[in-house]
């Protein structure tokens, strides 16, 4: 165990703002010990703050009946929704959830997690819970990740804090290493992901245990939620490549829904994509459509397996293979021609449908780009895409209404009134 002495533990005032410590001093008058742990604590000793994200294991100083344990979280709940007016969510394994204050709060009971030992594959649950009122720390931080998750801020009943870490994870953060603190780490596929997070995120080694070990995880029965949600937590694409070359390298056994994804692999150049934060499955697949690294076949193998909507991904493709043929449309030729004409016959029909295709791509996804716009990796199409956002806000609105136009004449012809309208008035555009 870490000795506290060496270490220095902050003020409880420092860390909450002066509601939050009226909640925690509640509870502690129900009777119950505070012990804040996790990612919470870990991220004080990484970055000298605290997140808005924290999760609490409560005790008693004596051993109760595990039912009437969870009676009394359930009643602890109950009076915390009428003090102090909460929404409180009850998750599985008697975790309380709600948010006061500006921060999201979890309490939850240690616990002990046994695993059926005769199993040769574990899911990300397959263990029995039970739930002990005074279980020692070391017991019950055994059944987390890594050490640096394994450190708690204890709550003492006179306003101070006491660190408690069992596992050496003030030492291990200080020497950035990913070392587990259980038994079990190997049996739950989803440690495997959040290995790979938070050596993204940290920068951290793996610890040798690790890394000889890594075998041991099992990749068949994940789901693509899972592996998404984790991946967009950190930079995806460093993610998906690091998955992959531990798959193969250490030769893990993973789920055959998979396969099709090993090209993210052999992305060699990331160089473009160390600053770029992708939120979801959506953003990185806008960004490979419009980045020219990956084939259609990537690209749809990636929708696929991400359950994309086949309707965006088609508007995507549209929308790229729009503005790459409108590259080789000589705008400026095009324009001088359609301001000496009157429309019969209408002058480079082609590149009129062509641009045309481009409108019914931009107007289905002129919202979502907005968004998307900043991760086109491609500068010419960033400038391209403007222009052309630029050009279709002269689009006509009322051209259903010129009964003389037959109706399959009417989209071309307004595409031509549009540029002859951003011809004449482009003068007078701010540049």
């Amino acid at each position: 165990m870490t000795d506290s002495c060496n270490i220095s533990i902050p003020p409880i005032d420092s860390l909450f703002p002066k509601e939050v410590i009226k909640l925690l001093n509640f509870i502690q008058l129900k009777g119950f010990i505070l012990t804040l742990v996790g990612g919470a604590v870990r991220d004080y000793f990484l970055y000298q703050k605290i997140t808005d994200d924290l999760d609490f294991e409560l005790r008693k100083l004596e051993s109760v009946k595990e039912d009437a344990w969870k009676q009394s979280m359930t009643d602890l709940a109950e009076n915390l929704k009428k003090k102090f007016r909460l929404k409180i969510e009850f998750l599985e394994f008697g975790i309380i959830k709600f948010s006061y204050g500006g921060k999201n709060f979890e309490f939850s009971s240690p616990r002990a997690e046994r695993y059926d030992e005769n199993k040769q594959k574990w899911n990300h649950k397959d263990f029995a819970v039970s739930l002990i009122s005074n279980l020692d720390y070391a017991k019950s931080f055994a059944r987390r990740d890594f050490t640096m998750n394994a450190i708690g801020f204890e709550f003492l009943e006179n306003h101070t804090l006491k660190l408690i870490d069992p596992f050496n994870g003030v030492g291990d953060i200080a020497k950035k290493i990913l070392r587990p603190c259980g038994a079990h780490f190997f049996k739950d596929p989803i440690r495997f992901l959040r290995l790979l997070r938070f050596a993204i995120n940290t920068e951290f080694k793996f610890s040798s245990e690790i890394s000889l070990n890594l075998h041991k995880f099992n990749m068949e029965h994940l789901t693509h939620s899972y592996f998404l949600k984790e991946a967009f937590k950190t930079n995806a694409l460093k993610f998906f490549k690091l998955f992959f070359h531990y798959v193969k390298t250490a030769s893990i056994a993973y789920n055959p829904s998979l396969s099709p994804l090993f090209f993210l692999l052999n992305k060699e150049d990331l160089s473009n994509t160390q600053t770029v934060q992708f939120q979801d499955e959506k953003s990185l697949l806008v960004w490979m459509i419009f980045s020219n690294w990956y084939t259609d076949k990537n690209i749809m193998d990636f929708a696929s397996y991400a359950k994309i909507n086949q309707n965006f991904l088609k508007n995507m493709l549209g929308l790229r293979d729009g503005l790459a043929l409108l590259v080789q449309v000589d705008l400026e030729k095009l324009l001088s021609r359609l301001q000496q004409a009157n429309f019969l016959p209408l002058p480079d029909q082609k590149d009129l449908v062509i641009i045309s295709d481009l409108y019914t791509s931009y107007k289905r996804n002129a919202l979502l780009m907005v968004a998307y716009l900043k991760l086109l990796p491609d500068r010419p199409y960033r400038l391209s895409y403007r222009l052309w956002e630029e050009i279709f806000s002269f689009y006509p609105r009322d051209l259903n209404a010129i009964e003389e136009v037959p109706p399959k004449s009417r989209k071309v012809l307004s595409i031509c009134l549009m540029l002859k309208s951003y011809h004449e008035s482009r003068q007078k555009l701010p540049k």
